[in-house]
């Protein structure tokens, strides 16, 4: 706890046993004249036999008008390996097909809470992970081709959302790649009338500016 704000942790220390999930308490608090943007860098260790874990925590002190923050987090995927359905047949299992995603999330505004998936056993953290960070969140989900789908969500610090529904089974175009495309071919029409007019405009100079022939009386 770097600035000493957090006053209370319930408990302190317990004894976790194997797949169990336990829930800790804590309780922070930043003294009266604390300047907006201080940050507070809290990290929780967890022990076993043979290795450790950490979760760090970015406290930040907000305004009013950040506690207001309506926007969701962001999220986006580039599928890394994709399903074939047309091997997939009685010939050979579904299980034997891996499929990918690699996921970006982040929250501008008051910092990422968490990423999640469901399913939720096979999303895994590329980056090291701060809660409350405005940095990008990378994670890659694995999966084989019998469950081709996945949800994903992403939260912020102060409760707004943002999920989306992936298939490999559909289009490979997400919506950031979609929406490039789609300004991709408008710019493409645009540039495609411009020449259509500056052509018309060429012709109407030319068509302006032309001599005519003269002739001379006998």
């Amino acid at each position: 706890d770097e600035k000493r704000f957090l006053i209370k942790l319930a408990p302190q220390s317990l004894y976790v046993a194997s797949e169990q999930t336990v829930s800790v308490t804590l309780t922070v608090s930043a003294p009266i004249k604390t300047e907006v943007g201080t940050t507070d860098h809290i990290t929780f260790s967890a022990y076993s036999a043979n290795s450790s874990t950490s979760l760090s925590l970015l406290l930040r002190v907000i305004s009013h008008s950040e506690v207001q923050d309506t926007q969701s987090p962001t999220i986006s995927w580039t599928i890394g390996s994709r399903c074939d359905f047309t091997l997939v047949d009685h010939l050979h299992s579904c299980s034997e097909y891996l499929w990918s995603l690699d996921i970006t999330a982040q929250d501008k505004h008051t910092g990422i809470l968490r990423l999640v998936s469901i399913p939720s056993d096979n999303l895994f953290y590329t980056n090291s992970y701060t809660v409350g960070s405005r940095d990008p969140i990378r994670a890659t989900y694995i999966s084989t081709c019998c469950n081709p789908t996945v949800q994903l969500i992403a939260y912020d610090v102060v409760g707004n959302q943002q999920r989306y529904h992936v298939s490999v089974e559909q289009s490979v175009l997400n919506e950031p790649v979609i929406a490039a495309i789609t300004m991709g071919i408008i710019l493409a029409i645009l540039l495609f009338l411009l020449l259509i007019a500056g052509v018309i405009w060429c012709c109407r100079r030319q068509k302006g500016t032309m001599d005519l022939p003269s002739y001379r009386s006998h």
